[in-house]
């Protein structure tokens, strides 16, 4: 009937207009009557509703190195569909390595770095208005591995430690170093092999060549390989030195001593296998030692240092006990593997002469030349002494700077009773030897 978008129900054209999925059949027909029967019906017609095209899946970007093949696809739902890739607004056609420019997946192979770009789209008829165009999608490049700067040259002394370094650019770079043709591996003295930097450390004559490279490879290929470059060895010469001092040497006998031991590696050249003979002699007693670096044996007088770069200064400290008897000459001698430049400084060598200091407890200053003068032994080595004797009672009775074995018990205060000679008696001393030491302090018994 008519009505809706329905018209011309009894005519001999039927209008539908518009048309919706809901009139979609298979079964429209016509009946035709007149004055005479009978009737007639026409055939059954269809009326089938065309789908607008639909994206269902949109294209996306692609990352590849240059030189392979790419492929965009688009999915896409709808009737009598048909597809034009383009850049941008420029539909793209096929040729020699693009292909499918009118299909649902457009290939390019091989790629390259013209192909780069962030509009590819495909636009999708059917036999419905309107067509619809994808989303813009990119192709983009991978940047292959460049070699920006070579390693360079080595020279270097014996013992020293080297770097080969290359700097790169690329994407997921990889390393490996090589000497020729044969992969180097990290190990006791090699670091680094699959890096940007080889280290060698420490360097020995089994390590010159002119052949070491790397090769650097990333996401992209081809790898590069390195120019090759050289490790040479100067001619160089360690030197050693050896500066041995002591706290004092004029030690009393049974003071204790501290022996400074500086070695020193002066040259240009790493020294390797460096040790010092530092035995102590028989007038000394081992106490205790201090290192910088390695190890004391007592035992054998060995310091054991191993390797010293060039400049490099390691101290041994020693302390040791004077005894009355012995030998005091000290010898300090350094020794490496390397040949050593100048000889002469690789030996120290110093004598502390000790002295006996002894207070007696008492004098006789009765003229019979015994005992007649107050006599501390060893009391010149200390010219800046201060010497006070007083009596019972805390009077000072005699006072004298730099002491020189002199007294003869006699006062010489102001304040003496009975004139300047002293009885027979206990005395009370302070002696200050004037060397930061403590002071001495006892009695002596004057007896005439």
């Amino acid at each position: 009937v008519d009505g809706g978008n329905i018209s011309g129900a009894t005519t001999s054209t039927l209008t539908i207009n518009p048309a919706t999925a809901l009139d979609a059949a298979t079964d429209y027909n016509v009946v035709m009557t007149g004055p005479f029967v009978p009737n007639d019906t026409s055939n059954y017609v269809s009326l089938s509703i065309n789908n607008a095209p639909v994206i269902t899946l949109q294209p996306i970007d692609q990352l590849v190195c240059e030189g392979d093949s790419i492929a965009f696809s688009v999915v896409a739902s709808g009737t009598g569909l048909t597809y034009q890739w383009r850049r941008g607004l420029v539909n793209l056609i096929d040729g020699p390595a693009i292909s499918g420019s009118l299909t649902a997946t457009l290939s390019i192979d091989p790629t390259v770095l013209l192909d780069a770009a962030i509009d590819y789209n495909v636009v999708v008829t059917g036999g419905c208005l309107p067509g619809v165009t994808s989303n813009n999608v990119s192709l983009t490049f991978n940047e292959a591995p460049v070699i920006v700067t070579q390693p360079i040259d080595e020279a270097v002394c014996n013992g020293d430690s080297i770097s080969f370094t290359v700097v790169a650019t690329g994407l997921g770079l990889t390393y490996q170093w090589r000497r020729g043709l044969v992969n180097l591996v990290n190990g006791a003295t090699i670091s680094g092999v699959t890096t940007a930097t080889l280290s060698i450390n420490p360097t020995t004559a089994l390590d010159a060549g002119n052949d070491y490279n790397v090769v650097v490879t990333g996401i992209c290929l081809p790898g590069l390989t390195s120019n090759n470059v050289a490790l040479t060895f100067n001619s160089c010469d360690i030197d050693l030195s050896i500066v041995k001092t002591a706290s004092n040497m004029t030690p009393k006998i049974g003071s204790t001593v501290v022996f400074t031991i500086v070695a020193s590696n002066i040259g240009s050249s790493n020294a390797t296998g460096v040790a010092i003979n530092e035995i102590l002699q028989s007038g000394y007693v081992y106490v205790s030692s201090t290192t910088t670096i390695g190890s004391y044996d007592v035992l054998t007088g060995v310091w054991t240092i191993g390797n010293m770069s060039a400049g490099a200064t390691e101290t041994l400290t020693i302390t040791a006990s004077v005894i009355a008897d012995g030998n005091y000459v000290n010898n300090a001698i350094v020794y490496g593997i390397e040949n050593d430049s100048d000889m002469s400084n690789n030996v120290s060598s110093i004598e502390p002469i000790p002295f006996e200091f002894y207070i007696p407890e008492g004098f006789s200053p009765n003229g019979d030349l015994i005992n007649d003068l107050f006599v501390i032994r060893g009391i010149l080595y200390f010219p800046e002494n201060t010497f006070t004797v007083f009596n019972r009672w805390g009077i000072k009775i005699f006072e004298t700077n730099q002491y020189q074995n002199t007294w003869d018990g006699k006062s010489n205060s102001d304040v003496n009773v009975g004139g300047d000679v002293l009885p027979v008696g206990t005395y009370f001393y302070v002696l200050d030897l004037g060397d930061g030491s403590d002071f001495y302090k006892g009695t002596i018994y004057l007896n005439n």
